[in-house]
């Protein structure tokens, strides 16, 4: 959107437009508060005062992190923070329960930042539209969205949810394992859930000739959602004799409902999740997860954003995703003894 469509909308001429902008004493106090209106409605940020924000004195970078008990988010924050002020730039920290375009405009008019990293969070569809608006560069890491983005100014980072849990598909179905429960996030079909349901299906398909069942079950973001769909997939699908958690801290609470119903773990059922949570390793048995590449995608992240800042029109790395790694622990990697037929 430019200034000659706030114009048109607002029905007066370009130059009134821009005696606004320009904080002009000499317009009419209803024609400015009406047009200001329009603008915040269209989530407007003026080109001239994007320019500005480039060309400011200050060196700041803003980091605004959606949620508060992401464990995964406490291993990139240190991360990114210490790249930042490696480059003598000032970060500026935020937490958000929402993320919206409107308090991505907000922080970065207030803060005057140079760019921005957004930590998580997710953008609906009409969202997106209005990132173009927006000519900070701003990269986003495990952020979920609805659509792909085309704006020139902003990156998505992630994780490839779609390889990484094929790999975690198949290491479980070459295990012997015939009945597997899945336990995904509260929302199935956008994201991070998605796309990892669409990876174990990707396995499926490798091992078509083989009778697979699988089994889903929503869960959640904490170790008591967790423990919860564990509960109903044990008593929906007694059959099951593997677990697959969409995240570590849902396989820590699936893996303590095993442990309450007196389920041997991996002999009975196994379990595996997805981050590669540091405590993971320290599970009882320890936990076979995907772990995600937290200090490359804060490097990346870094990377991209100097580059994006330094040069606005810099390569269009448009979504960018990075490979998870299987780490096979004592949670599977012994075959269940239950039926396999």
């Amino acid at each position: 959107m430019t200034i000659k469509d706030i114009a048109k909308l607002s029905g007066v001429g370009v130059g009134t437009v821009s005696r606004i902008l320009n904080n002009h004493p000499y317009v009419n106090p209803e024609t400015k508060a009406r047009i200001l209106k329009i603008m915040e409605e269209h989530n407007y940020i003026p080109n001239d005062g994007a320019r500005a924000l480039k060309k400011s004195s200050t060196d700041h970078v803003g980091l605004l992190v959606t949620g508060y008990s992401e464990l995964f988010y406490s291993v990139c924050i240190p991360e990114i923070i210490h790249d930042i002020e490696e480059r003598n730039w000032i970060n500026v920290l935020q937490y958000t329960k929402i993320l919206d375009i409107k308090g991505i405009h907000s922080f970065i008019k207030k803060k005057k930042l140079r760019g921005l990293i957004c930590l998580g969070g997710y953008l609906a569809e009409e969202q997106i539209q209005q990132l173009e608006n927006i000519e900070v560069p701003i990269v986003f890491m495990s952020t979920q969205k609805e659509k792909r983005v085309e704006s020139p100014h902003s990156v998505f980072l992630d994780v490839d949810d779609v390889h990484a849990s094929e790999k975690m598909g198949t290491h479980l179905i070459q295990l012997g394992h015939r009945s597997i429960g899945l336990i995904t996030f509260r929302n199935m079909n956008f994201g991070a859930s998605s796309e990892r349901i669409r990876g174990f299906e990707k396995a499926l398909q490798r091992f078509e000739d083989t009778q697979v069942h699988c089994y889903i079950q929503q869960g959640g973001v904490s170790y008591q959602d967790g423990f919860d769909a564990a509960e109903k997939l044990l008593k929906q699908h007694p059959e099951i004799t593997a677990i697959y958690a969409f995240s570590d801290v849902l396989a820590m609470g699936a893996l303590k409902a095993l442990h309450q119903n007196g389920i041997l773990v991996p002999q009975e059922v196994a379990i595996a999740g997805f981050d590669g949570l540091e405590m993971s390793e320290f599970t009882h048995p320890s936990l076979t997860t995907i772990a995600q590449p937290s200090s490359l995608m804060a490097q990346k992240a870094i990377q991209i954003l100097f580059e994006k800042m330094e040069n606005s029109q810099s390569i269009d790395h448009g979504d960018l995703l990075l490979p998870g790694k299987l780490l096979i622990r004592e949670s599977t990697e012994i075959t269940t003894t239950k039926n396999q037929s």
